[in-house]
Formats: structure tokens, sequence, C-alpha cells
């Protein structure tokens, strides 16, 4: 394995994900290849621009060019370079027929590089927690902002949070294998337990002692309210397609030709293990909440 940072003699090379000659200038010195590029809501310009196609449009990146079209252009690339591994990074539940388009164009995505590249490994992780996450944090978030914090359909939806260091673990274990010993195959990276967003709310607010109401909203209202969040400068709070992605079940499906993180070795952290060491900044004091002497 080679990495690229020698290309340009102390720094990476900064490229457009649209530039196929530097894309090509890249890989032609690399022989594993890991394509991590994702966005869950659709950047915008408040001012329409002309896109390739030569139509004007306010989306810059769409979930169709970052989703399908970059993971095609990249598979190509790699396959003409020689590359011998190209990892591909997807999401659980992917489904071509999802009424998430996030879900259904990284389907298409996951087609488009098989096509370019048959020996692709798809990695299908499934809701990421983390220091930095947009999931738990997400919770405390509103809760600190919010007297109430919105359940779609009562948070029915199932999800099975995978601790982002075991991600990496896998993504490093497949990238470093033999590109024979995995060529081909999907793995689905989901962590120890299932829990419903109702339950994985009450845990967030059980560590942070937060007391906000948990509402049971309409998938309507939410949409309605989520058209208003994502016009937020610095990017949306929320997006009717969120909303869409929130009331589908996220978690492992086995199948026969599906692996999982046991098939790497890892074993998965439990969430209960990780949450407190950065959740407990959303309670009261707090970084200093756990430290003797301040309340």
């Amino acid at each position: 394995m080679k990495p690229m940072f020698d290309l340009c003699a102390s720094a990476h090379v900064m490229y457009s994900a649209r530039d196929e000659k530097v894309i090509s200038r890249m890989l032609n010195k690399s022989n594993v290849v890991i394509n991590m590029i994702g966005k869950y809501y659709e950047t915008k310009h408040p001012v329409p621009t002309r896109r390739a196609d030569g139509n004007l449009s306010h989306v810059n990146s769409s979930f169709e060019e970052i989703n399908i079209d970059i993971p095609r252009r990249l598979a190509k690339l790699a396959r003409e370079a020689g590359v011998e591994n190209f990892v591909h990074v997807s999401h659980i539940g992917a489904d071509i027929d999802s009424p998430s388009r996030v879900l259904a164009t990284k389907a298409a995505g996951e087609a488009a590089v098989r096509e370019e590249f048959p020996g692709a490994v798809i990695v299908r992780p499934a809701t990421m927690f983390g220091s930095e996450d947009r999931f738990l944090n997400w919770y405390a978030y509103l809760a600190a902002r919010l007297p109430a914090v919105p359940l779609i359909g009562d948070g029915a939806a199932l999800v099975q949070p995978i601790f982002v260091d075991d991600v990496a673990k896998g993504i490093v274990k497949l990238a470093t294998s033999e590109a024979s010993d995995v060529s081909g195959k999907t793995f689905e990276l989901g962590g120890q337990s299932e829990f419903s967003r109702r339950e994985v709310a009450e845990f967030v607010y059980e560590i942070t002692t937060q007391t906000p109401v948990l509402l049971d909203t309409p998938p309507r209202v939410c949409e309605m309210a989520a058209w208003f969040a994502q016009t937020g400068i610095w990017g949306p709070l929320w997006t009717p397609d969120l909303v869409a992605l929130e009331q589908v079940d996220q978690v492992y499906t086995p199948a026969p030709d599906v692996y999982n993180l046991g098939d790497l070795g890892i074993t998965p952290t439990p969430i209960e293990k990780i949450a407190f060491s950065y959740l407990h900044r959303y309670r009261q004091g707090g970084h200093y909440a756990i430290e003797k002497g301040y309340h």
C-alpha cells in the first residue's frame, strides 16, 4: 500500500471529484482506493448557478452526483489505473426503492461501482456514534434548545448504532487484505444492539439529565418543519429527506452473500461504553460535571 501524500512534496493533492485528469494522476500511484465521499444533504446556492448539463439550479452537489456519479467515476479510473482493491463506503439500508433519496442513491451508487469495478468491496456502515457524531449529539443538541423533541412516528424506526472506530478498523482491515480474499464482497457493519429511535433519545437524556418532552409527531408535520429548517446558512438543521431516512429501519439483515463485523474478527463496542465520554458535556456544568467540587 502506498499513501498518496508523496505526490506533492510534503502536502497531499487538492482536487475536484469532477476532475478526471487529477484523479487519474493520483490513482496511478495507488494500489488501494477507499471512497468515503458522501453527504446527507444536497448543498445549495442561494442564487442559481449553471450546472454541467447547461441548466440553472440552486443545487450545487446533488445526491445523484455525490452518491452515483462520483463513485462510478472513481471506480472507472481506479480500474483503468490498475488499482488492486477498491473499497466503496455506502450505507446500511441502501435500497433502490427506499423512500429516502440518500438510501436510494446509495444503492444505485453501489451498482454503478460494481459495473465499473466488479471486484469492488462494498461497506455499509450503520448509523455511527462517536465524539463528533450527528446522532447522539443531535438529540442532546435539540434538548438544549427546545422544550420538546419531535420523534417521527413516535421514534419506532430501528437503528443499530456502531462506534466509528469499529468502522475504521473494519475498513482498514479490508483495505489491507489480499484483494482476492475480499473481491466482490459486501459487508454490513452494525453495532452490538438494535434500538428504536425513542430508546436512543431516552438513553441520551438519561446520560445528559436533560428533560425534554418526547413528542410523537406525524411525518407530515416533520416534513413541513424540515422544509424550513433546510435553509440554514452553514448547512441545514433538518431536511425532508432526513425525515424520510428517520422512518426507515437501518439494521443488519443476515443474508448468504452479506458479511458483518464478526467476519472481520472485530467485536462491536457497546454504545454504553462510549456515549458518556462525550455526552456528559450537555449536563448542567458541562465538562466540569464529572469533576468533584464544582456542584
